[in-house]
């Protein structure tokens, strides 16, 4: 009689574990996936995030203001907001991309990003980029803004080709 109290007793935690696991909140990244985003539009620094249903407003936030480095230079606010539905981010603020203008490096916000089949459209003012998606499959390590101020020539960050999409 006493074993089987303890299996009904074990039985019992495993299904409380179980049911508290699955409702836990998902990841950001999940949520991306949810919405046919890759997850590597974000960096890993993503420390919590609320996301308002009826409005599909979110909000992000990370531990800190950070940049991520991939064929140009990607600068993350440690808040970032906009409005996602599926394949798309409306509104978007707290990104930004670094560019030329007359060979001046410039900073210009990324406000829209949208998934078209195998690309991600970004647009900037005035101008949409495309990228291949398989750029944002994994999530980008984020880097401090020392970063940022490397002038080093080895290393020289490629601005991000402002080229109209079709």
């Amino acid at each position: 009689m006493a074993s089987s109290q303890v299996c009904l007793i074990l039985l019992l935690a495993l299904i409380t574990i179980s049911a508290s696991a699955s409702s836990a909140t998902p990841s950001i990244y999940d949520k991306l996936r949810e919405y046919g985003l890759p997850p590597g539009i974000l960096p890993d620094s993503v420390s919590s995030y609320s996301l308002d249903k009826e409005t599909s407003i979110f909000e992000i936030s990370l531990k800190k203001e950070c940049y991520v480095k991939k064929d140009y230079l990607v600068y993350f606010a440690p808040k970032i907001t906009g409005k996602i539905s599926k394949g798309q981010i409306t509104e978007l603020y707290g990104v930004q991309v670094q560019t030329y203008v007359l060979w001046i490096p410039t900073w210009v916000s990324i406000y829209e990003i949208k998934v078209f089949r195998n690309k991600v459209q970004l647009t900037v003012p005035m101008k949409t980029v495309d990228v291949n998606i398989a750029d944002f499959e994994e999530i980008p390590t984020c880097q401090g803004n020392s970063l940022a101020a490397c002038n080093d020539q080895s290393n020289v960050i490629n601005p991000l080709p402002l080229i109209e999409a079709n």
